[in-house]
């Protein structure tokens, strides 16, 4: 008696069957074989099997997958989020006002200097001489000042404005509170600023 091809071939020998019965929506289960663990299904759908050309669709059976899958999407989501918005000073309470310097160190600032907020990443302020701006993108409530750019007119307070904007530019701390904006650093140095004026 003729045996067929299968017949002939041992039991330990032959693949195993990917095929282990049709879903309820008509597609086909492709399972793969996972030593010692078990297997989480998730579909895809409309994804071609690559794994088995016989069947145009398929499940895809892996470790854990369904995990695997939820986790990348929160991490996309969390990473979306992380990139918009604003974090700097101007969305804690600094944007939409003028600041003026009330105080150096505890001293009161003889001249007159402004600060403002116009936009996020943006400061913008006038000194007893000149203009300036430039940017401030330290997340709340870190404080960095750099990149100034500063116009050049000359006046009698130019050693104040000097005296204003190094200071300005060794702050690295900022609170807001109300009308009141404190900037201080790690050296005990501090610039006082009330809203208005």
């Amino acid at each position: 008696m003729l045996r067929t091809a299968q017949q002939r071939i041992p039991a330990r020998a032959r693949p195993r069957r990917a095929l282990r019965g049709a879903m309820p929506n008509g597609r086909k289960a492709l399972t793969m074989p996972l030593r010692r663990t078990g297997a989480v299904t998730f579909p895809i759908p409309g994804l071609p099997c690559v794994l088995c050309a016989h069947f145009p669709e398929c499940e895809i059976s892996l470790l854990y997958g369904n995990l695997m899958l939820r986790s990348i999407l929160i991490c996309l989501l969390v990473l979306a989020s992380a990139c918009t918005g604003d974090e700097t000073l101007s969305a804690y309470g600094a944007a939409d006002k003028t600041w003026r310097l009330s105080s150096i160190d505890n001293a009161a600032f003889p001249a007159i200097a402004r600060l403002a907020f116009p936009e996020p990443g943006k400061i913008t302020g006038h000194t007893p001489c000149n203009s300036f701006q430039g940017a401030q993108t330290a997340p709340y409530p870190w404080f960095s000042a750099e990149a100034f750019t500063v116009t050049r007119a000359a006046c009698p307070e130019l050693a104040l404005e000097t005296e204003f904007l190094q200071s300005l530019q060794t702050m690295t701390l900022a609170e807001v509170s109300g009308d009141v904006l404190i900037l201080s650093n790690g050296q005990g140095r501090e610039m006082l600023f009330t809203a208005g004026g």
